[in-house]
């Protein structure tokens, strides 16, 4: 949900975490106006409908852009940030408060920050590091690619996403928009 309502709060010139009613009608429009042209919400395997052609613009993450560039059928494959900006996010390690193996939690943690670790990781899935001394382990060519380490000049048009899931507006507009999804 938090990604979807992205799109239009940016494109209205809203922050992406608004709560407000007006601009969330707003963003409520475009969406509905939107969604009977939409083939699906999946986050699991929406490269696979862009690698059989099914579909030929998603809205996703970066790791699988490296497995369709990696395809010479699909090697043409490409990834934009939109000039109105996006959401700035990032993948984390946690430990839960009450995890059964703590020991074992932080010896992992401890593990997956080591440097030479982050950066095969980053090579590996195609997320971007935020550890400078991972980065000397990190491909040249995932280094120099935008899509991975958006350049100084995108930096300003991104946004930290808030938790926004209890506003009962935004489940509201969500629920009527997945609803209306292809038709």
């Amino acid at each position: 949900m938090g990604d979807v309502f992205v799109f239009p709060l940016k494109l209205l010139g809203y922050s992406l975490n608004s709560v407000d009613d007006g601009e969330l009608d707003e963003a409520r429009g475009i969406l509905l106006d939107i969604a009977p042209h939409l083939l699906a919400l999946d986050s699991d395997t929406y490269q696979d409908k862009m690698a059989t052609e099914e579909a030929s613009i998603v809205l996703g993450w970066t790791g699988p852009l490296l497995d369709l560039r990696a395809n010479p059928d699909t090697a043409d494959s490409s990834y934009a940030v939109p000039s109105e900006g996006t959401l700035f996010w990032m993948d984390t390690w946690v430990m839960l408060a009450d995890a059964p193996h703590q020991d074992l939690s932080y010896e992992w943690l401890n593990f997956i920050h080591e440097p030479e670790i982050q950066g095969e990781e980053t090579n590996w899935n195609g997320y971007a590091t935020c550890s400078d001394e991972a980065k000397k382990y990190v491909k040249q060519e995932l280094l120099d690619d935008p899509a991975i380490f958006p350049p100084e000049d995108v930096l300003p048009n991104l946004e930290g996403g808030q938790d926004t899931s209890g506003n009962q507006h935004r489940l509201d507009i969500w629920e009527e928009f997945k609803s209306s999804i292809g038709g």
